[in-house]
């Protein structure tokens, strides 16, 4: 329950599984400012094959920390390649607060890498979580790319360091990213 004047964030969370492709996905807020409910639609291009996004292709694609994922328990990187014959800026318009922090490579050039990466709060390094990051690139269509980060178990398919050994079924959620309210 908010007071009135107030406001909050609200999280989202729409697994993939198995779709792939245009899609969408729309949820209504009801509240005692009108009678009528706010619905907002989520559209989106679901990209099954991972090496073929573009302008960037992110590596690994999901970041999943486990017990022993790295030395000291709190960190794993990723690489952003611009696939692209431009250069690119990256900026991170979404994160969960106070779990982990972003380092973000803010330009890549065209054809090269960039490194970034993923530390875990002291204080959330023993907590289990599913999250993730939204980054906007500077190409003509703005795209947004969304990169699961997760706390836990071990899963099939992947090693102890954070590496995808077997990508079958996961997708990555690209964009462009549009809200539309009613």
């Amino acid at each position: 329950m908010l007071a009135v004047g107030d406001s909050t964030r609200l999280e989202v969370i729409f697994h993939t599984k198995y779709y792939y492709g245009p899609g969408s996905k729309s949820f209504r807020i009801e509240t005692n400012v009108r009678p009528l409910p706010y619905y907002v639609t989520f559209k989106a291009n679901i990209i099954r094959h991972l090496e073929s996004t573009d302008p960037v292709v992110f590596e690994p694609y999901r970041l999943t920390f486990y017990p022993y994922s790295t030395p000291d328990n709190g960190s794993l990187r990723f690489e952003a390649r611009n696939v692209s014959n431009e250069n690119l800026e990256l900026l991170l318009v979404d994160q969960p607060e106070g779990i982990f922090r972003v380092r973000l490579p803010r330009k890549i050039r065209a054809g090269k890498t960039a490194k970034g990466m993923v530390r875990l709060y002291p204080e959330t390094r023993e907590e289990s979580f599913e999250k993730s990051i939204t980054i906007e690139v500077s190409d003509t269509d703005q795209s947004r790319f969304t990169l699961p980060v997760k706390k836990g178990e071990l899963e099939p398919g992947l090693s102890g360091d954070g590496e995808i050994t077997s990508g079958a079924g996961d997708c990555l959620w690209t964009s462009p990213l549009s809200a539309a309210q009613e």
